[in-house]
């Protein structure tokens, strides 16, 4: 922070009033708050849509006897 602005800083902030003190406190921490949830979307999450028209269900394979990741039998080398 420039020296200038602390120095003003220094002189404003003892001649404000207690409601005014408590104004600026307030509004500095909403405005925190409000970052920091913008940043981290702490906010609460919007529901979820149900399923739309325009999706498709998901494509799920027929049990069958070599599903993959099944290990094959064994095959002996002659």
């Amino acid at each position: 922070m420039r020296p200038e602005i602390s120095d003003q800083i220094r002189r404003v902030w003892p001649a404000l009033g207690k409601v005014e003190t408590q104004q600026v406190v307030e509004q500095f921490r909403l405005t925190i708050k409000e970052m920091i949830d913008e940043h981290f979307r702490i906010d609460p999450a919007a529901t979820p849509r149900s399923q739309g028209d325009d999706l498709c269900q998901a494509v799920e394979p027929q049990p069958g006897r070599y599903q993959q990741g099944e290990p094959t039998h064994a095959v002996r080398a002659a």
